[in-house]
Order: structure tokens, then sequence, then C-alpha cells
């Protein structure tokens, strides 16, 4: 695996391990994690690598594992969490344990997946995702008791916390060829979910198609923006047709970044990652 970049500032050290999080998302393009301090919420190390798309995730995960030390180190908690479009929401009143294999069926899940649950308590719903089996048994084996979920927890999670008193918020969070979309109207989850799309056309077009379905009032909706760092630039003028508040997220609402990593690195590409250490 090549192209790693990396961030740290003056007060990451690997010794002290044992009283930090480490944080790890698992992407179709990127494995990024990062180690903080979860008393003082504060990011010390932040770290990327791309994939290599003919192995697959685990080899690729493997191989990371094995030139990074500091991933094998005992840290206070590991929280990984997976891109994946294979989840449904069910609300945390009406999800049944005994129900697992039917929240499946609306998943594609297969022979060769893992069902899991994710909670996220401040929307009082449950999140049941399917990923890869023998992924799923590797992470447990690899860290000490980890938390697993999909990226969706963090963006909603990150989402609810920075919520304003506008009527109504649309936060975009955009991959390499998909993007995320969550939908609030006066503090309330109304809408999520996931597309996939090649040009800026396409990206038009299913923000189009939110627009409407939403019926999101244009006037007073504020947008914000985050992911990679591409889809944010070709995009934007797509978004600035519709809306006219437009903004990115602040990280720093989340953790506390030093100036050696947020003057060199583009956070708002790390959002999903920065934001699992709201999970637990």
């Amino acid at each position: 695996m090549n192209n790693k970049e990396q961030f740290s500032d003056e007060l990451y050290q690997l010794n002290e391990s044992e009283t930090k999080d480490l944080l790890i998302q698992l992407g179709d393009h990127y494995i990024s994690y990062a180690v903080i301090n979860p008393e003082q919420k504060i990011l010390h190390y932040l770290a990327r690598t791309k994939v290599n798309p003919e192995l697959s995730l685990q080899q690729n995960l493997d191989n990371l594992i094995e030139l990074n030390t500091d991933l094998t180190l005992k840290y206070r908690k590991v929280k990984i969490c997976v891109d994946t479009n294979r989840f449904t929401f069910i609300p945390e009143d009406l999800f049944d344990e005994n129900l697992i294999d039917e929240y499946a069926h609306f998943i594609n899940s297969d022979t060769n997946s893992k069902i899991n649950v994710a909670s996220l308590g401040d929307l009082a719903i449950k999140n049941v995702f399917a990923i890869n089996h023998e992924l799923s048994e590797n992470l447990q084996l690899r860290f000490d008791k980890p938390s697993v979920s999909t990226s969706i927890c963090p963006f909603l999670s990150a989402c609810y916390i920075l919520l304003t008193a506008d009527p109504s918020e649309l936060f975009i969070n955009f991959n390499e060829k998909s993007f995320g979309a969550a939908y609030f109207v006066d503090g309330d989850f109304i809408f999520y979910n996931q597309f996939e799309f090649e040009t800026q056309e396409e990206f038009n077009y299913y923000l189009l198609n939110l627009i409407n379905q939403l019926e999101i009032h244009l006037a007073t909706c504020k947008v914000r923006i985050s992911g990679n760092s591409d889809q944010r630039a070709q995009n934007k003028s797509v978004i600035e047709k519709y809306f006219l508040e437009i903004s990115q997220p602040d990280v720093n609402q989340i953790l506390q970044t030093s100036s050696s990593i947020s003057s060199k690195a583009d956070l708002q590409s790390y959002f999903n990652l920065i934001s699992l250490s709201l999970c637990e």
C-alpha cells in the first residue's frame, strides 16, 4: 500500500497509547485512522492510506497493520467504522433483537455477511448493517474488543451535535463516488440515504430529487458539506444553484485540533473518522 499521508501534533506519544482511543475507518478507496485523547477531546494523529483495489479490504488492513506498529499497540478503546451501503434503520422503541434475521432481508445480506447493530442514542434509532463475515471476525482478533459500526453512525452523530437553531439543515458528506445526505427540520431527524454518482449532472439529479421529495425550503435551509476534497470542490457550484447558505462543519466542535495538524490536513476529508470519537 502506497500514498500514505499522516499528521501529528507535539503531544502525540506512542508510549501513552493505553490512555488514548484508536479510530479506524475502512473504506473502498482509503483506510484512515486517528489517535485521540478521549478525556480532553484532542486529536493527536491522523493517517490515511490508499487501498489496493486488487486486494480485499481485509488484506489491505492486514498489510497496513504490518507496516504500522502503532496499530498493534494497546489502546483504551478501539472504534472502527466501515463504509457500506448495506444498512437499514429501526426506531429504538420498535427494535427487537429476535428479529435480526428479518431485518437482514432489507439490506441484501448473504451467507458471507455478518449482521451487526449500532446504536445512535441521540437519534433514538438502531443502525442494522451487514459486513463481510471474515472481516468482522478478523477485526475482533486484531484489536482488543473493538466497537464496530458503519460510517453512517459517526456522520449522523456529528450532524446532531452540530445542529443550530435554523429551521432546516442538510448535511452532505462526499465519498469518492458517492455521497450521504442527512436532513433535519427543527432539530428532528427526517432523512438519511446514500447515492452513487459519477458526474456533476448525476449529483445535480439526486440533489434536485432530495429537494423535491423532502420539500426543502431553499431560502431557509442551511447546508454543510464535508468529505472528499475533490468532490466538494467540483459539486459546490451545483449546491450554490439552489441554496443560499453553504458552509463546512466545524470539526473543532467535535475534537480540538492543533495548528500543526489543521494547517496541513484537510480535516473535512476526515470528517467521518473524526466524528467516530462521538460513538460508543
